[in-house]
């Protein structure tokens, strides 16, 4: 209906226009591109008050009322689709998280008797079926790795991830954990010289131990992977804020600046790292989390052709980690 309309033909209105004795009646059809999303009705008490000239301003608030309209559905219907996906994503993630965990099982069962057998327990080999059976063990331990990797993912992204904190961690024995482990990685990569700078006295801290030891771990080891001469730098200072700066500074081919902060989404990896290693490219993703698990940071520095150097923020005794323990 595009004119002015005679109050008698609206039959399911006349009740309520006598009622207020209103006398003219039009209706403006709200139309977006092809379609009608109803009628806009202006009354008045006049008679043949609506007009051609009426018309079209009334055509103009139509357009309007019926292009917000539109936008209040469309936004609607993207909250409905929003709370879909979240749905989705929180179902693929507890899939995820539950298969890695019947995963992780069986491996390790194939692992440890792969390395039983490789210790001869079960009868002399020759070089060649020991050869074989490394390789074997190797390529499974990069397999639960892996699983391990979107194992924590997982959890972190569907928020069941767990800190088990515990006072008064000594973190000198945890340095010279991480260190003793970091150091054959060194040695099987490049070669390349592992410098320590660590500040005498370090204070106990509070935190999840193993975690914390991830995370360092995972930053001296992509250090040892990606530094093909010179040496990895790893630091560890107090600092006067009450927090310990660990700092791993490599030699390696550095960082492009617009990648310094999409490394540290999940399953991504620069040219560079897809050239060197194989991987799933959570370890920098999951070990920030870890870091802001603990009332921390985790940061980048670098230069691309210049090195980089990581940092590792942690608060000394994070107020927040004591309530978990008390």
């Amino acid at each position: 209906i595009d004119d002015t309309a005679n109050i008698n033909e609206f039959t399911r209105l006349n009740n309520t226009l006598r009622m207020r004795d209103m006398r003219s009646l039009v209706a403006v059809p709200l139309w977006v591109e092809n379609n009608n999303l109803g009628f806009l009705y202006f009354v008045s008490e006049e008679v043949a008050r609506f007009g051609v000239g009426d018309k079209r301003i009334l055509d103009g608030i139509a357009d309007a009322v019926a292009a917000t309209v539109t936008r209040i559905r469309l936004f609607e219907e993207q909250l409905a689709i929003a709370d879909r996906l979240r749905e989705v994503d929180d179902l693929k993630s507890k899939f995820l998280a539950s298969m890695s965990h019947e995963l992780r099982t069986p491996l390790n069962a194939i692992l440890n008797f792969t390395k039983i057998v490789l210790m001869e327990k079960l009868g002399d080999l020759t070089p060649r079926q020991k050869d074989v059976l490394q390789k074997s063990a190797e390529s499974g331990q990069h397999l639960l790795e892996l699983i391990n990797d979107i194992l924590d993912i997982t959890k972190i992204e569907s928020d069941m991830l767990e800190l088990y904190v515990e006072d008064d961690i000594c973190l000198q024995d945890e340095l010279n954990l991480v260190i003793n482990t970091a150091e054959p990685l060194f040695a099987k990569y490049n070669n390349v010289q592992l410098v320590l700078d660590i500040d005498d006295n370090l204070p106990s801290i509070i935190g999840d131990r193993r975690r914390i030891r991830q995370v360092l771990i995972n930053l001296l080891s992509n250090a040892a992977k990606f530094t093909e001469s010179g040496n990895v730098t790893f630091s560890v200072k107090t600092k006067r804020d009450d927090s310990i700066l660990f700092a791993v500074i490599d030699t390696g081919p550095g960082i492009a600046e617009t990648q310094l902060e999409t490394i540290f989404e999940p399953f991504v990896q620069t040219e560079t790292g897809i050239r060197h290693v194989a991987g799933t490219g959570l370890g920098l993703p999951i070990s920030r989390r870890l870091a802001e698990a603990h009332g921390g940071a985790l940061w980048v520095e670098s230069d691309l052709g210049d090195g980089a150097a990581f940092y590792f923020k942690l608060p000394i005794r994070n107020p927040e980690l004591k309530k978990v323990i008390a």
